[in-house]
């Protein structure tokens, strides 16, 4: 016999990952229907476009799209280029005030596999060579950057237990986030990418179009918190983030994201881009021709 309340039960979750995991894992094992309630997301009309006919012949073209192995390529070496070319972007402006050779050595590898890419699309495997190269370059440059107490080896995702890789896991959550809201808006299926691998329950799409906005936004604000000393130790006795640190880099990225760029000839804020570059993604799917993605110019 199921019991049946009177009243709404309410649950609150505490924003520490460990929490959270607990929680949804007990969630997914009950019959509760849950409601998201967001204060700055108007769901229902979210909801409206993602049912909507133009919604719908969105995804049509997006799954077809995918299918074709050379549209793929094409898409993800011009997405893995810009990806590396805002890294670059991040070094430069660092170097502008630290100057140092090997960080300029870093740098110039980085873009000169830019324009390696740009000069024809690869193979996804070629591609992740490239993006894992550059990669190494990049974090061997943010560590040079980084203050040396703060023990920042390599970039570590789950189960990082350094500050700095906490900080950037966080940060790429939220990312992450305004990136499905904005793939949402514009029809797409979030699940359903051209660069990351299909896996059940992750978002690839949304994974594949974030990688444009880690380096400006959320290496950024890190990088800036890291060096001003300003990110709590992390203790063994609460292996996450304290609630103050969490605040500063929520208050640092929404900074981030209301400053205004250059885009397609525009000046927008960052905001602004993630939107219309969601809505290029989809009419890209819709002519099966790949899209430019957006470089950051600050």
């Amino acid at each position: 016999m199921s019991v049946v309340p009177e009243k709404p039960v309410r649950y609150c979750l505490a924003p520490r990952y460990k929490s959270l995991h607990r929680y949804f894992r007990w969630l997914t094992n009950t019959t509760l229907t849950l409601f998201f309630l967001i204060a700055d997301i108007d769901m229902s009309d979210a909801s409206s476009r993602r049912t909507s006919p133009a919604g719908v012949s969105a995804k049509k073209a997006q799954y077809s799209a995918v299918s074709d192995r050379s549209f793929c390529e094409g898409m993800a070496s011009r997405l893995v280029a810009s990806k590396i070319a805002n890294q670059a972007k991040l070094l430069t402006v660092m170097i502008e005030n630290e100057a140092d050779s090997d960080l300029i050595a870093n740098r110039d590898q980085m873009k000169a596999t830019v324009r390696r890419l740009q000069q024809s699309s690869s193979e996804l495997s070629g591609l992740l060579g490239a993006e894992g190269s550059s990669a190494e370059l990049y974090w061997r440059g943010i560590r040079h950057l980084l203050p040396n107490d703060l023990d920042f080896d390599s970039r570590t995702g789950r189960g990082a237990t350094d500050i700095v890789n906490c900080a950037l896991n966080y940060g790429y959550a939220i990312i992450n986030s305004r990136c499905l809201k904005a793939l949402y808006v514009a029809g797409l299926d979030p699940y359903c990418g051209f660069f990351h691998q299909d896996r059940p329950g992750r978002t690839g799409l949304s994974l594949d179009f974030m990688e444009l906005f880690r380096a400006p936004v959320v290496d950024a604000a890190v990088l800036k918190l890291a060096r001003r000393q300003q990110l709590s130790p992390i203790s063994h006795d609460e292996p996450w983030l304290s609630k103050d640190t969490r605040y500063l880099i929520v208050d640092e990225i929404s900074q981030k994201l209301d400053k205004k760029t250059s885009a397609n000839g525009m000046k927008l804020t960052l905001n602004g881009v993630i939107s219309t570059q969601a809505q290029e993604m989809a009419r890209s799917f819709a002519s099966k021709e790949p899209c430019d993605f957006w470089r950051w110019r600050p």
